[in-house]
């Protein structure tokens, strides 16, 4: 059913309903973006202030740290992979709300029929995506934990 063919009642109750949905939405999504970047900022953060903190504490007591290299990349790499997948989540979060409001727009201007108006959210590869940098992240970081930890009772 077009907007158009609605009663003038229905339509404005219709239209109200949907922009209060985009509202919402757009709501959501500046709020999930801003989440998902606080605990980006502070779970990493804190996961660089752990291994400075160790690494001061090994050097304090004189400790030989040339085995500490390679596992502190490998955490380092850890750390970019669970940056990374922030990325895909803010790029759907922001998406969704762009697709709810050009999809509701396109129904008042006739263009799309009620019953066609959809949702939006991540593809089969974007969720495959995001899985793989996770896993690939905790993989990073318990080796490079691991590593460290080996490294550690090598030279003690």
């Amino acid at each position: 059913m077009k907007y158009s063919q609605l009663a003038t009642k229905n339509g404005e109750a219709i239209a109200s309903f949907y922009i209060k949905i985009t509202e919402m939405c757009g709501n959501d999504s500046r709020q999930l973006t801003r989440e998902g970047l606080r605990l980006l900022v502070l779970g990493n953060g804190a996961g660089v202030a752990i291994i400075a903190t160790v690494l001061g504490i090994i050097i304090q007591r004189g400790e030989p740290i040339d085995n500490l290299p390679v596992p502190l990349v490998i955490f380092i790499i850890g750390t970019a992979l669970a940056a990374s997948v922030y990325l895909p989540l803010i790029a759907v979060a922001t998406d969704t709300a762009k697709h709810i409001g050009e999809s509701i727009e396109k129904v008042f201007r006739d263009e799309l029929d009620l019953e066609h108006l959809q949702g939006y959210g991540f593809s089969k590869r974007g969720i495959v995506l995001v899985r793989v940098l996770l896993s690939l992240s905790i993989v990073s970081f318990i080796a490079g934990v691991a590593l460290g930890v080996y490294a550690l009772h090598v030279h003690g």
